[in-house]
């Protein structure tokens, strides 16, 4: 027994937050909660993704440097977007000093639109990710720097995330409007394909991709993992672990 266990904190001291999804049926935490604040979870489908190296710009000026970048790289004015960054790898500065980041922008009308649906749902987001940045968090092991691919098969999406050093680096989606058939089946691989082959071709083998995780609500279909783990270029597969990390 510890000592909150005897003397437990105010309750109004607790800040307990929770990872919260904005669907079309509503909003879906990630477990029974009574939490008001959450983690908005957002589609990749509403973000852009890019990743840039700078050379020689201190830690506390890479915010404007990213910023003076967003526009040659997302479709939106900086005055419209909202956006973050992750340090994938950066060189000490006897080695030059280089930082490559990874680069997430929101338009703003999308993230005040989503924090009006939860606050009328009575919950206060205290921070946004995108969908596949929340799945990579659960599903990578803490520690595994090598290059992942995951595949999250939902409903009447798929999305395909390249994950380096626990950082999304590549995000693709493609819908399935009445579901997976057999029909989605051989899209599926053949999107899968083509993001391995994408990102062997601009990285090259020094960063391959080591093993696809499969994840979604539809991971659990046996007939559907099975064919898309036939004749998958020989790639290892591995199996979801969501309460990893």
């Amino acid at each position: 027994m510890s000592f909150f266990d005897l003397f437990p904190p105010p309750k109004f001291l607790s800040l307990a937050t929770t990872d919260a999804f904005n669907t079309d049926k509503g909003i879906k935490f990630k477990s029974g909660t009574s939490a008001n604040f959450a983690n908005g979870i957002l589609p990749d489908e509403k973000a852009y993704l890019f990743t840039k190296s700078f050379d020689n710009v201190p830690k506390d000026g890479l915010y404007d440097a990213v910023a003076f970048i967003v526009e040659e790289n997302v479709p939106i004015s900086l005055k419209e977007a909202v956006f973050s960054y992750e340090i994938i790898e950066e060189d000490p500065p006897a080695g030059g000093g280089r930082i490559k980041v990874a680069v997430t922008v929101v338009p703003k009308s999308v993230i005040s639109e989503e924090i009006k649906r939860f606050e009328s749902a009575g919950i206060t987001v205290t921070s946004f990710y995108t969908e596949s940045q929340a799945i990579a968090r659960e599903v990578i092991p803490q520690g595994d720097m090598r290059v992942h691919l995951i595949v999250n098969l939902a409903e009447k999406k798929t999305g395909f995330y390249i994950v380096e050093k626990r950082v999304v680096q590549f995000s693709t989606t493609i819908n399935h409007e009445n579901g997976i058939e057999l029909r989605e089946i051989s899209e599926i691989k053949a999107k899968m394909e083509e993001v391995v082959g994408f990102w062997a071709s601009n990285v090259g083998p020094k960063a391959k991709i080591e093993r696809i995780f499969l994840c979604g609500a539809r991971s659990s279909k046996a007939d559907l993992v099975e064919a898309l783990k036939a004749n998958a270029m020989g790639m290892q597969f591995a199996n979801t672990e969501c309460w990893l990390n």
